[in-house]
């Protein structure tokens, strides 16, 4: 005859790992976005107006705004017990968000798009100079002088000339903005690794304890009745 002496209760085991693998990921979740938010927080975007077509004005300081807001998060469960983290950024607003491209890979001459996470340029635009668009010329987006920048919309140059290098702008700061990366300084692997090891770690010992699955019978028989 035979009888269960020691049982270990798998299923609830894997549904307590499964949340705390879920706490895990929303704490670290949290300390990216904030690590975002702060190296957004130190770039003095420019104040310089630029006008779109139509004649409103806006400066990379207003769209930083937006771009900000655009920065967000989510968890989402898949199949055989996995859990994606996947942030996100100028998903929304593009319009205005599109901005941080300029201050994550930098622009003219000091781009610096080597480092982050996959970002293709056109070969023929890594490290140029910033020229000027000329209002005598009619461009894809349609009409004399206007052209389309990265978020869609339609801007007007005012320059008499196409090719002018700009090294200045109107308050005669360098034209060219430098690579902050602000966005792929935030996902350090080995940092984000060792976060979450300590994390994980921390939470089994002390949320679940092996014992809490395991049940001993109380009685049992040795030999035959």
């Amino acid at each position: 005859m035979g009888k269960h002496l020691i049982t270990f209760d798998s299923h609830r085991f894997i549904q307590d790992l499964w949340s705390v693998l879920e706490e895990v990921l929303k704490v670290e979740k949290e300390n990216i976005l904030m690590d975002i938010m702060d190296n957004l927080n130190v770039i003095h975007f420019r104040s310089d107006k630029v006008r779109l077509a139509g004649g409103v004005e806006t400066s990379d300081r207003e769209r930083a705004i937006l771009l900000k807001k655009s920065i967000e998060a989510e968890i989402e469960k898949e199949a055989s017990y996995q859990l994606k983290l996947t942030v996100y950024a100028m998903r929304k607003y593009f319009k205005d968000s599109f901005i941080g491209w300029y201050y994550e890979h930098g622009t003219g001459e000091l781009w610096d798009g080597h480092k982050g996470l996959g970002y293709v340029s056109h070969q023929d635009r890594f490290g140029k100079e910033i020229v000027t668009r000329s209002k005598y010329r009619s461009y894809i987006a349609g009409g004399v002088g206007v052209w389309i920048d990265q978020g869609g919309n339609r801007r007007i140059t005012k320059s008499p000339r196409a090719g002018d290098v700009i090294k200045e702008s109107k308050k005669g700061l360098n034209f060219d903005t430098p690579a902050y990366h602000w966005f792929s300084n935030a996902f350090d692997k080995q940092v984000i690794k060792q976060d979450l090891r300590e994390k994980f770690s921390y939470v089994l010992k002390h949320n679940m304890k092996l014992s809490n699955y395991i049940k001993l019978s109380k009685e049992f028989v040795i030999g035959r009745d």
